[in-house]
């Protein structure tokens, strides 16, 4: 898809930065602050993310507010757990650890990972792209 038109760019002391194309595809960019960044669906509200990042920090279980999850594992290991595999069919994770700790990323749910019934990240930026089919949960 190709956005054609004018840009706009703008950001002032204490409010969010935004990047909006206009033409046949509109997308803005900010930073709201329940987030580290996301980028989002230009809607009269502006409250639809395409993609929302969030930095965890303890035990999560993730749901539809969650896309890329980076996880900081310094002050101790995180559980991520996956929602039903059959609920959320085509809903994918990019979950990623970002701490040089040894402590572990372990991402579970009530499917499997690949077969698997949990998938480990130890090493600092490894990362899992998770995909689910209806049936199960897939690592791309």
């Amino acid at each position: 898809m190709m956005a054609t038109g004018k840009t706009h760019h703008g950001a002032s002391p204490g409010k969010s930065a935004r990047t909006r194309v206009r033409g046949p595809v509109q997308v803005s960019a900010i930073e709201p602050a329940k987030t580290l960044g996301a980028i989002w669906l230009d809607t009269d509200d502006e409250s639809t993310p395409l993609i929302a990042l969030v930095t965890v920090t303890t035990d999560t279980t993730l749901d539809a507010s969650h896309t890329v999850v980076l996880c900081d594992a310094t002050s101790g290991a995180i559980t991520i757990t996956l929602e039903a595999a059959a609920s959320h069919t085509g809903r994918r994770y990019f979950i990623k650890k970002i701490d040089p700790t040894p402590n572990p990323v372990t991402i579970n749910g009530p499917e499997t990972i690949d077969g698997q019934t949990t998938k480990v990240i130890s090493i600092q930026y490894n990362c899992a792209v998770i995909v689910s089919d209806g049936t199960e949960w897939w690592i791309i």
